[in-house]
């Protein structure tokens, strides 16, 4: 799936060298401005710590991203704050390549697609990759998140990967690694059926499977009610 498919991409990133920074997304996080890029930032500090004296005395604006008493966003206005940070990340990138990672953007507010816009439109020769995840289909989201999402998509500096459902043979091997025990054809053929080959409803289904089969996990009701509540 795709949280699986953006760790391996941190690992191999980690292993290559690069500095790796991570923020995410949380469903009803929309209220909290920017929250992922104020994690990814934070990311870089406990990494850095000369970064918060590097950004008090070069890009004081950035300051409102980083953790600490008395740093406010609204002091500084956005567009600043978007130019300074992506000049602290092009300094992080001097130093090694620079992975920044943002998982669930379906779920993000506008500023967070707003500064990831910014800095895909005007990255040049910087040595910085952005691995970002989205659902299509997730209920609730932002139409405007969504609508900024395809326009991104669309440009030169950009790559789409859409993730399908996972075939018979791939979804066997990742029941076998969750449970432990290869699942008789049968089960495997029923959990394909019944998922369509999504990772995180197969394995949930599946652990439940292990100890009461037929059972369905409160996880998935969790997610089928959500899905069924944003239907018309």
């Amino acid at each position: 799936g795709k949280t699986t498919l953006l760790a391996h991409a941190l690992d191999r990133a980690v292993e290559q060298g690069f500095t790796v920074a991570v923020g995410a997304c949380s469903e009803g996080g929309a209220a909290l401005s920017l929250a992922p890029i104020r994690a990814l930032f934070r990311s870089l500090a406990d990494q850095d710590p000369d970064i918060e004296e590097h950004v008090d005395r070069r890009y004081p604006a950035v300051g409102a991203l980083l953790p600490g008493p008395g740093r406010s966003i609204t002091d500084h206005d956005l567009s600043a704050v978007f130019t300074a940070a992506m000049a602290v990340l092009a300094d992080q990138a001097v130093r090694a390549p620079l992975l920044i990672g943002v998982e669930d953007l379906h779920w993000a507010d506008r500023s967070t697609t707003e500064f990831l816009s910014f800095l895909l439109r005007n990255l040049d020769r910087e040595r910085i990759a952005v691995v970002a995840t989205s659902r299509r289909d997730e209920p609730g989201a932002d139409g405007m998140v969504a609508r900024t999402l395809s326009e991104l998509s669309r440009l030169r500096v950009v790559d789409r990967i859409d993730l399908a459902g996972l075939g018979r043979a791939d979804l066997s091997d990742l029941l076998l690694r969750t449970v432990g025990r290869r699942l008789a054809p049968a089960v495997v053929d029923e959990l394909l059926l019944r998922t369509e080959g999504n990772p995180f409803l197969a394995t949930e289904l599946a652990s439940a499977h292990a100890f009461a089969p037929g059972a369905l996990p409160a996880s998935v009701r969790q997610v089928t009610a959500r899905r069924l509540d944003g239907l018309p």
